[in-house]
């Protein structure tokens, strides 16, 4: 009769080990799982001249967010054909000053994104094969900031090469000339 009692002990504590291990190891894959999302899509710092949005935000709620960070609007929101925009006074973005920036955001649902646009005047005659002050200096400044290189992309947002750096939470950081001298720097955050 005692072996049996001993035995039925065993057996429980064998089974109450087990479901603490399996519990434990349950957690730590949950915790594993939520660390590596976090190292993936969240981002902490906000790069030259950029307010963290997220795709999936409302304009309204991206538009608060530009202006408790300091960006004055120009006027009225403007809804357009195919974009919503927002434009606001020129701010300082690695040391200059931009003509003016805007918000934007597309109104086709399928590739839905809003984007913090930067306008430049930068040096004449300056393009991506010359480039000029302003733009050498937002490479350097984004290059510091984001840790790597620029990539260079080709017949995209309506220009034939641009650069862009690939950021985390689906955020890349574009710099293209729109002709020569109009400098601009984008910020897209897709859905």
């Amino acid at each position: 009769m005692q072996m049996d009692d001993n035995a039925a002990r065993m057996a429980a504590s064998r089974r109450r080990i087990r479901r603490i291990l399996l519990t434990a190891v349950i957690i730590m894959i949950a915790c594993f799982t939520w660390m590596t999302y976090e190292l993936c899509t969240q981002r902490h710092a906000a790069l030259p001249g950029e307010v963290i949005l997220n795709g999936r935000m409302s304009f309204e709620k991206a538009n608060e967010k530009m202006k408790n960070a300091g960006f004055i609007p120009m006027g009225e929101v403007r809804t357009l054909k195919d974009a919503v925009n927002q434009y606001y006074e020129g701010v300082d973005v690695c040391g200059y000053k931009t003509e003016y920036s805007y918000l934007t955001e597309g109104l086709d649902t399928e590739s839905r994104s809003l984007q913090i646009v930067h306008v430049f005047k930068d040096t004449k005659a300056s393009n991506l094969d010359n480039p000029g002050e302003i733009c050498k200096a937002v490479v350097e400044g984004l290059t510091k900031s984001i840790g790597k290189e620029p990539e260079e992309g080709k017949d995209g947002f309506g220009t034939g090469r641009y650069w862009f750096w690939t950021l985390k939470g689906n955020a890349e950081a574009v710099l293209l000339y729109m002709g020569d001298e109009n400098l601009m720097l984008t910020y897209v955050y897709s859905k």
